[in-house]
């Protein structure tokens, strides 16, 4: 484990920087604890003391980001990215999956983003997101889709894949696996024949009634190094494959819409970005793809207590500069969703709307 000087990853050069305080850093951070197994320090120094003294915490004079101006080498960063799959994201999923207790303390708080979101735009039929399929608004829009079935449409799914081995063990293991699923697949249609009553469906229309945006879309970000990708996988797949199936929703790549727009003049609606833009490698040609191809972006950043598993972390101030020089209106909501006070400790909320 090796550390190295970064430059502002978002005006790609050396700048001038502030230091900031990296004493909220902390020990239980789950997605350095395969950099701690393989930590070695002949006692001198504790992997904690270790890590938080060779990290440093700036903020770029210029653009406004907070970054780690000393921070992981490549090899360490994609030691972090490929040693498990997406913690939070997977979380997700298994809400929706599990159907368990709670999953409706997790659709109130995603519809209540939704909603004040949706309050200050005419319309969202047009919607996209970034490389993770399951940290923003996917999985609720897919779930008040199939609803109940929601867990039947992905065992379907996971069925049908075909693998093919060689290894007569490991054909063997593809049998039995796919006789469990197909078991897990009887047992969720008898439940739902006995069950008279939907619980979430009956939840869903007593919660503020949202519609479905009519074209749904996950942008693919290749050659990223700061975030999991092919690398988060769990249920015997991708959670990008988990996503080929959701009924009518697409995936697609940034040179794929460009060419949709130079033809059509199509835009998104909304792009929404929740804890996904700050894992992307190049941060500016992202979000001048995305300004591009959007009339309106909301951005959910991680705070600096996310982790230092993040390069870099927006705040306020970034995004204040980069809405007026790249022709936004900018909506502060962290208040209005979390009745917090926007810090850069916490996650912030903002809405950049087109300016006519």
């Amino acid at each position: 484990m090796n550390f190295v000087d970064k430059q502002c990853p978002y005006c790609e050069k050396k700048t001038n920087t502030k230091d900031i305080n990296n004493s909220f850093y902390k020990s239980s951070n789950a997605y350095l604890e395969i950099l701690k197994k393989k930590y070695t320090s002949n006692n001198s120094i504790s992997f904690d003391d270790f890590v938080e003294k060779n990290l440093k915490l700036v903020k770029c004079d210029e653009c406004k980001i907070i970054f780690f101006k000393k921070w992981f080498d490549t090899e360490t960063a994609k030691i972090i990215y490929n040693s498990r799959p997406h913690r939070v994201g997977w979380g997700s999923f298994n809400l929706f999956y599990d159907q368990s207790a709670r999953l409706k303390n997790y659709i109130k708080r995603k519809i209540n983003i939704f909603n004040c979101i949706n309050s200050k735009i005419d319309k969202i039929d047009k919607y996209a997101e970034i490389n993770c399929p399951f940290s923003g608004l996917m999985l609720l829009f897919n779930f008040a889709k199939k609803n109940y079935n929601f867990k039947l449409n992905i065992l379907e799914n996971l069925i049908k894949e075909r693998s093919f081995f060689n290894d007569l063990f490991l054909k063997i293991s593809n049998r039995i696996r796919i006789l469990f699923l197909s078991c897990l697949l009887f047992h969720e249609k008898i439940k739902i024949k006995i069950s008279k009553k939907n619980k979430y469906f009956e939840f869903l229309n007593q919660e503020k009634k949202f519609e479905i945006p009519l074209d749904i879309r996950l942008i693919k970000i290749e050659n990223n190094n700061l975030s999991w990708n092919y690398n988060c996988n769990n249920m015997g797949q991708n959670c990008r494959k988990i996503f080929t199936y959701f009924e009518n929703f697409k995936s697609v790549t940034f040179n794929e819409v460009e060419d949709e727009s130079r033809k059509n003049n199509f835009k998104f609606d909304l792009s929404y970005l929740e804890n996904t833009i700050d894992h992307v490698s190049d941060i500016k040609k992202t979000l001048l793809k995305l300004s591009a191809l959007s009339q309106n972006i909301a951005i959910i950043t991680h705070g600096i207590k996310a982790g230092p598993q993040h390069l870099y972390f927006l705040n306020e101030e970034f995004i204040s500069n980069y809405s007026k020089l790249n022709g936004f209106r900018l909506s502060i909501l962290t208040h209005e969703i979390t009745s917090k006070d926007n810090n850069e400790f916490d996650n912030q909320f903002y809405l950049l709307s087109k300016l006519n």
